[in-house]
């Protein structure tokens, strides 16, 4: 897989990207691996450079592995949680399809991620990936959890709070596992 493919792919064309995607044979250790180990270290390296600006390079740095780990168990977590909503939405249960979906779903929000050491367009820019990531989700819950049209919009919302919610949770776990104060990004 080519990354910087895969990223252009799914911030400029998303609908043929779902596609594509739907269709590869890639396990969830191969996503982690070839992809998101690799954009969840952007908004690592944003918190780095926004918390060394204010602090101590060993906290930013214990902030910045705390962000980067709950950026990968969450992933998992999610899709654990994506795929056991699955049924109530009559979609097809995967937790592969389901991880698929949170990995490259978030592509937006990882990128501007490393844009937080920046006052203002940071957050700016999270808003506008968070967006942009619930679109994604919307575009590929039909096609990766073959999810019928008048379900996509409940299925969606509530997966994308349960997601939020188990997110915090685990940033928090970890934070206080590294003695750090946990700042989503």
């Amino acid at each position: 897989m080519d990354i910087i493919q895969r990223v252009k792919k799914m911030m400029l064309t998303p609908k043929p990207e779902w596609q594509a995607i739907h269709g590869e044979r890639l396990s969830i250790q191969e996503i982690y691996l070839q992809y998101l180990m690799l954009l969840a270290a952007l908004p690592a390296v944003g918190q780095l450079l926004s918390i060394w600006r204010h602090g101590s390079f060993n906290n930013a740095l214990r902030m910045a592995i705390t962000s980067f780990l709950a950026g990968l168990i969450g992933a998992y977590v999610c899709a654990l949680v994506v795929d056991y909503l699955a049924p109530n939405f009559s979609s097809t249960r995967s937790k592969n399809q389901a991880f698929k979906l949170v990995a490259y779903g978030a592509t937006p929000s990882l990128m501007v991620g490393v844009l937080a050491f920046l006052p203002n367009i940071g957050a700016l820019a999270a808003l506008a990936g968070a967006v942009y990531t619930i679109y994604l989700f919307y575009l590929g819950l039909p096609t990766l959890m073959e999810t019928p049209r008048e379900n996509v919009v409940p299925y969606m919302l509530i997966s994308f709070a349960v997601v939020l919610i188990a997110y915090y949770l685990i940033g928090w776990i970890l934070a206080f596992l590294f003695g750090v104060s946990f700042l989503p990004l």
